[in-house]
This record gives C-alpha cells, sequence and structure tokens, in this order.
C-alpha cells in the first residue's frame, strides 16, 4: 500500500514538474534588440535596463537580449535594417537618417535648422505627420513603434572657431554618408566627405579631414579632446532614433505583451530625452575643463547659418510627400 502511495507521489510529482518545464520553456520568447550605439551610452544603458522590466513585466514569458554597436549585423546600421526587415533582428533603434533609403520622408527630421534646442527636438518625436510615416513601412515588414529623440549634432574641427558662414568655408568636415547631409555641408561651403564613422579618428590623424559633425554625448566619449581643439555648440539638426521591429515577430506575441513592450519603450523614450538633457549641460563643462574652445552662436549667428541653409529645404521639397515640411513645422508651432 504504501509502496503504491509512494509510485503514486512520484509519478504525480514528476508529471508537474515537466509540465513546468514544458510550460516555461513554451513561454520564453528571446527578442534580440540591436542598436548603432557603442556599449556604455545613454541608449545602451537605458536597453539593458529596459531589457530587464521586459522580462519582469511579462512574467519572464518574453526576454530581450541587447546588442550595442550593431553587433549582430557587423556594425552596419543600413545591415541592421535589412535584419530587422528579415526577421533575424526584431527589434532595432535605427537612425532616421539611414533609413531615409527606404523611406525618404523621414529625412524631414534632419533638415538644417528645422529646431532650436532639444526640446523643440524632442516635441518632433511626438508630432502626427513623423508618426504616421509608420503605416507606410508595413510593406517591407517593418513595424515602427516609436522614435527616441537624441543629442543635437555640434561641429568639431581642428582649424578655428566656427561662428560665422565664412569659418566654415572650405573645411572638409566629415558627414553621415547620406545624400542630404552632404547638400547641407555643401550649401555652407565646406567640404563634405562621407565617409564610416570607423574612419573618422585615422582621417583626422591623416589630415584627409578637418573635422566632423557629432552627437553632443559622443563628443564625451569619443574622447574628442584628443582630437580636435574647436567644437561650436550650434544644434543645426539632429538624428531621430527609430524604434522598429520585424512586423511579423511582434504580432505573433501575445497582445498584452505587445502592450507592456510599446509601454516600456514609450517611458524609456521619455527617460532618454530626460537624461540626454542633463548631458548636455554637463558636456560643455567637460569639454571646457579638457581644454577645448567650445563656442556657442548667439540667435543672429543661428539665423545666418539657418539662411544660406535654406536652399537644402527647396531642394529637399519636392522629393518628400507633398505637403509633409509645412505639416511638420505646424505641427511644432502647436
Amino acid at each position: 500500500m504504501i509502496k503504491n502511495y509512494m509510485k503514486t507521489f512520484i509519478l504525480v510529482v514528476s508529471s508537474l514538474v515537466f509540465l513546468w518545464a514544458l510550460s516555461a520553456n513554451a513561454a520564453s520568447i528571446v527578442l534580440k534588440a540591436e542598436h548603432d550605439e557603442p556599449a556604455g551610452s545613454i541608449t545602451d544603458r537605458l536597453l539593458k535596463d529596459m531589457a530587464k522590466k521586459v522580462s519582469q513585466n511579462t512574467n519572464g514569458r518574453v526576454e530581450m537580449q541587447v546588442y550595442p554597436g550593431c553587433q549582430l549585423s557587423g556594425g552596419k546600421i543600413k545591415t541592421m535594417i535589412q535584419n530587422t526587415s528579415l526577421g533575424s533582428t526584431h527589434v532595432a533603434w535605427v537612425s532616421a537618417a539611414t533609413f531615409t533609403a527606404w523611406d525618404i520622408d523621414v529625412g524631414v527630421c534632419n533638415l538644417p535648422f528645422l529646431v532650436s534646442n532639444y526640446d523643440e527636438y524632442e516635441k518632433l518625436r511626438h508630432t502626427k505627420p513623423m508618426r504616421d510615416l509608420f503605416k507606410k513601412w508595413e510593406k517591407i515588414g517593418i513595424k515602427g513603434v516609436d522614435y527616441w529623440s537624441r543629442a543635437l549634432r555640434q561641429i568639431v574641427n581642428t582649424k578655428r572657431p566656427i561662428l560665422k558662414p565664412e569659418d566654415i568655408k572650405g573645411l572638409r568636415i566629415r558627414v553621415m554618408e547620406t545624400p542630404l547631409m552632404v547638400s547641407i555641408f555643401k550649401a555652407m561651403g565646406a567640404h563634405p566627405i562621407g565617409m564610416p564613422f570607423g574612419e573618422i579618428f585615422s582621417a583626422l590623424q591623416l589630415g584627409t579631414i578637418d573635422g566632423a559633425e557629432r552627437p553632443t554625448e559622443f563628443l564625451i566619449t569619443e574622447k574628442w579632446w584628443d582630437l580636435a581643439k574647436y567644437v561650436t555648440m550650434w544644434d543645426y539638426t539632429g538624428d531621430l532614433l527609430i524604434v522598429q521591429a520585424n512586423l511579423k515577430t511582434f504580432n505573433s506575441l501575445e497582445k498584452k505583451d505587445q502592450d507592456e513592450i510599446t509601454k516600456l519603450i514609450k517611458e524609456y523614450g521619455d527617460l532618454k530625452y530626460k537624461e540626454e538633457k542633463k548631458m548636455q549641460e554637463e558636456a560643455i563643462e567637460i569639454l571646457k575643463k579638457r581644454g577645448m574652445t567650445v563656442s556657442f552662436l548667439e540667435k543672429e549667428q543661428q539665423e545666418r547659418f539657418r539662411k544660406i541653409t535654406r536652399p537644402v529645404w527647396d531642394e529637399y521639397e519636392p522629393k518628400f510627400t507633398k505637403g509633409l515640411i509645412s505639416e511638420v513645422v505646424t505641427a511644432l508651432k502647436k
């Protein structure tokens, strides 16, 4: 009797353990999340913290693994976008400027002097015209989830302070490899050179370029004081991070998990804005202490640069969907 009872007990316990293990394994979905920024950046830190919340808030049904620096895509942003479309990368934080190769309209956020400061750029990511672009991307297998703002872009160089258009004339400036960025610096009278990020530092040492335009945060993480003397904080443009998911993968998640992940992405996007803003204030003091000459543009000086780059708006208006620029400008004024 006791022997039969023990056999039954062991059988029941074994069955429960098996069912628990089966349930745990079946419920565990791993999302590969990739971004183009270096490990330790604000974006990277926030994503790794968010990954913990994804696991906690879905009770372990969904896990998220974070890969900085396009690690799954050979360090190439375009490959990361392709992988997200195909599904080998499940969620990606993508440069809007690079994504213009798929949708030129998103490049409206890269127009020169579209905004005057970081607060205005944060507002841009919430505007209806920008969010209306998401629907178009589904035809290539990508779901637009959100935008994250990141620090506006400054100019750093080895030659002189840049306070007026005449100061930048003739300087060889590395820019992102997009036609819009090249057009902006040509309009200023500079010699823009599109090159991969990994070639910047050797190009500076060889004298191939005189400087580059970089987001504020990266001036610190990349230790530009070892490379150049002059930085102008001119906030001439920005580059939104597009939060994209593989459409098929996202739709395969339970609705409650889709909602939870979307909510967390929004919350951490808001947190990124706050951290970036604080960082920008601290960055100025760090650059000065490291011996860099930090310059700022007065309103009148910024207006001169705005005026000479206005033809870039005229060049791109017919390339964008009709009325898009005016819709974005109107939305920013609300």
